[in-house]
């Protein structure tokens, strides 16, 4: 973790694993903890670390494969961005559709919700895939918060 006075941010590589996911949680945790971003906006940007990491961990990779993430978290003025590069399986969370809310439980195709969270609570998601990497981008609009 590394933190500066104008910008506090998160830098790391993790195994792409549940210990190396529990690693990632723990550092954003002690970020939070040092940051005035208010509990509304901290618990956004930690459901959707979270979301991301978990989908790439269970749903990124062949069975028995074993690889890395790398997030970026990184405040300016205005906004907050958090990168998640992974080398996993191709995935592009923009092209997911979202699910069919209004479906009878029964009936509503297994997933997706995650993503949709991730979708409603960023101001802006991207991604894109560049020599076997995966990147996407979710960005966090600080005028837009409601804290």
């Amino acid at each position: 973790m590394h933190t500066s006075a104008a910008v506090t941010s998160l830098e790391a590589t993790y195994a792409a694993s549940a210990p190396g996911l529990a690693q990632a949680l723990s550092e954003f945790d002690q970020l939070q903890d040092v940051n005035a971003w208010g509990e509304r906006l901290a618990h956004t940007l930690r459901l959707v670390l979270e979301e991301l990491l978990i989908n790439n961990v269970t749903h990124g990779r062949q069975p028995g494969d074993t690889g890395w993430v790398s997030v970026r978290l990184t405040q300016s003025n205005d906004r907050i961005s958090l990168m998640i590069e992974d080398d996993g399986l191709p995935f592009d969370p923009t092209e997911k559709p979202p699910p069919d809310l209004n479906a009878p439980l029964d009936d509503r195709r297994e997933g997706g919700l995650g993503l949709f969270l991730v979708r409603s609570l960023s101001s802006e998601l991207s991604y894109v895939r560049e020599r076997g990497i995966n990147r996407t981008t979710a960005v966090f609009l600080l005028a837009a918060r409601n804290d």
